[in-house]
């Protein structure tokens, strides 16, 4: 007979809770899609009752959210901490806005913890509950308006922590902390284990998508060591967590949509994959726009040469920059068709749901976010939906990696290529263009679909399709293509170059598909 140790067993055990854990997750995913929802930190911080808190919860996991990803901070701790100042902190600093400070103060007054609250809630309903922390957050910093509620005294009083200590501008990435600093390491780690040493939660994920740069200009690669430090030490906060718990509590990382663009920021994930430090990876935009490229497969196939028991999991943010400029932004949020054509693009590569950021609910996305709770965007639904892809781009990455195919001069003539999931057996297939001047008709008649000319060519408004406000683009023409000019995969429009065009340029082009059933629910 083999007699083992208490440590062996209790290692044992937990990688059997670990193994029986993993099967169950995959079992669950074969009959309900992933979604993943990121409550945001000060979305629901509200002055109500605990009730309140618990129909919030409800009316968000009505039945597709799989997966409740609470965030406890940004700069400072909505609850009380001694890592990261809590950020009640700022009502005791004169010439400081109280924002949503004297709400977390409230709440902590009043014993309401909404995410004990939550994580209690998520249990009783079979929702995943973790929490989800922002690892370099510079909301509203400024070089010298200190009055944002958010704002810590570390950061204030020690500008030597961050990534260019001597920078005065009004870019926010330069404010970021130096991850390089092994006293912003020890903070963020303490406050990990704070976190996993109070909620009952099955999981924890390290955000370092907020904000998504960590060390100085140029220092990124060499100093990426630190970041998987960090991932290192939250490993094994969170077995630690498994033990007093009694169930497995596992790591999750949010990284930009690129492998190589997350080396750029210093994450490696393959890396923390090979050492075994996560169960789950989310590859996400930033924030201006959705990344309708995201090459997911590469991502799979290199995370599970290390570790094919890691959840790799496609995000997105609320919006989408249409109107490509290299200054300045145009971003929209994402339309329902929009969000399902993105939703295509990935699932055609074999994800099996999504992570969403921002989800904030206001009437200009009341739509959507009744959609995509409903169960709209699960890969059957989304098969038969109609679907828009815009052509995007790749945010914060070099030039290399950028994908940026727009503005074109029409004086050169294009080639851009669409990734489509799904092409549609029948309906209207739409390609609408935007141009930062009138066009001549005879630019319609040039235009091709993977080498197919369009059944008609019409004039189209600029908005509401392009920001309302759109100083770049001022006409706009649709084209109609037989269904059979799109294919599964990448599709390639393309027009001849008109030398007579002078300085026009194409600055929006968008791919619409709406299959014939989608048409005549339309028209009833």
């Amino acid at each position: 007979m083999i007699v083992l140790n208490k440590r062996l067993r209790l290692v044992v055990s937990c990688r059997i809770c670990v193994a029986i854990s993993a099967l169950v997750t995959l079992l669950c995913a074969a009959e309900k899609p992933i979604l993943i929802f990121n409550e945001d930190d000060t979305h629901f911080l509200k002055k109500v009752p605990r009730e309140e808190f618990v129909r919030y919860f409800d009316s968000v996991c009505r039945g597709a959210v799989t997966h409740f990803f609470m965030c406890p901070n940004a700069m400072r701790s909505n609850v009380e901490s001694k890592y990261l100042e809590p950020v009640w902190k700022a009502l005791e600093e004169p010439g400081v806005k109280p924002g949503h400070a004297a709400t977390a103060k409230w709440l902590h007054d009043n014993g309401i913890d909404p995410y004990a609250i939550w994580a209690e809630r998520a249990r009783e309903k079979g929702v995943s509950a973790w929490l989800t922390v922002r690892m370099n957050d510079i909301h509203f910093v400024s070089p010298s308006n200190y009055t944002y509620c958010g704002l810590s005294t570390l950061w204030k009083t020690r500008p030597e922590l961050r990534r260019d200590p001597n920078y005065r501008g009004h870019t926010w990435h330069w404010y970021a902390f130096d991850y390089a600093h092994r006293e912003i390491r020890e903070q963020h780690i303490g406050y990990i284990r704070e976190l996993l040493g109070r909620y009952d939660v099955d999981g924890l994920e390290l955000d370092w998508m907020r904000f998504p740069h960590h060390f100085k200009p140029g220092q990124e690669k060499e100093n990426a060591h630190f970041l998987t430090e960090v991932v290192r030490e939250a490993r094994k906060a969170a077995d630690n967590a498994a033990k007093r718990l009694g169930h497995p509590v596992k790591i999750g990382c949010r990284v930009t949509t690129s492998y190589q663009g997350a080396l750029e920021f210093g994450t490696d994930p393959v890396a923390w994959a090979k050492e075994g430090l996560i169960d789950m990876l989310v590859v996400c935009n930033f924030i201006a726009t959705a990344d309708y490229n995201i090459p997911y497969k590469d991502w799979v196939d290199r995370i599970h040469v290390e570790d094919p028991h890691v959840i790799v999991v496609p995000g997105i943010d609320s919006g989408v920059e249409k109107e490509t400029r290299r200054s300045g932004h145009s971003r929209q949020l994402l339309t329902v068709p929009e969000l399902a054509g993105w939703c295509d693009t990935v699932y055609s590569q074999g994800a099996r749901g999504f992570y969403v950021f921002n989800p904030f609910h206001h009437p200009a996305t009341g739509v959507v976010w009744n959609a995509m709770l409903d169960g709209r965007f699960a890969p059957s639904a989304v098969k038969t939906a109609k679907r828009s892809y815009p052509v995007s781009f790749r945010e914060y990455a070099s030039d290399a990696i950028a994908d940026r195919q727009l503005p074109v001069k029409l004086s050169d003539g294009g080639d851009i290529h669409i990734r489509v999931g799904t092409a549609i057996k029948s309906g209207r297939v739409a390609l609408m263009l935007g141009f930062s001047e009138a066009v001549s008709g005879s630019f319609g008649r040039s235009v091709r679909l993977n080498g197919t000319t369009p059944l008609s060519i019409s004039e189209m408004p600029v908005s509401p399709w392009l920001p309302e406000k759109t100083t770049a683009a001022h006409s706009a023409i649709c084209c109609d293509f037989p269904h059979t000019a799109v294919c599964t995969g990448f599709n390639h429009v393309t027009f001849a170059a008109m030398p007579d065009a002078g300085k026009v340029k194409l600055l929006a082009c968008e791919l619409e598909l709406t299959p014939n059933e989608r048409m005549k629910e339309s028209m009833q």
